[in-house]
């Protein structure tokens, strides 16, 4: 199925929280924080603050970084979707064009 520029590669049963192990509570206060984020945009417009959010997750191949974006997009109910940034005809307007 295609969504304007956008295709469904594929669909796949969402992972629970417990399925991924990070230190501590890690995983328990990221989601937290994101959830926060999805009830505060009333804030960001009174205040004038583009209303965005990013994180950035880094480690070496396996160490569970798709894995736990997957886990996230499951428990707040959310879609995944992969940008190859290796891609031959991927350039700034492209980028743009894609995420808008």
């Amino acid at each position: 199925m295609i969504y304007g520029d956008w295709v469904r590669a594929s669909v796949k049963k969402p992972r629970t929280l417990d399925s991924v192990i990070l230190d501590g509570n890690l995983a328990g206060e990221i989601t937290a924080d994101i959830d926060k984020f999805l009830k505060s945009a009333q804030w960001y417009i009174e205040k004038g603050v583009p209303y965005r959010r990013g994180y950035l997750f880094y480690g070496p191949p396996g160490t569970g970084k798709t894995s736990f974006t997957e886990v996230i997009a499951g428990v707040l109910g959310m879609d995944v979707c992969y940008l190859n940034l290796g891609s031959d005809n991927l350039d700034d307007d492209s980028v743009n064009s894609a995420l808008n």
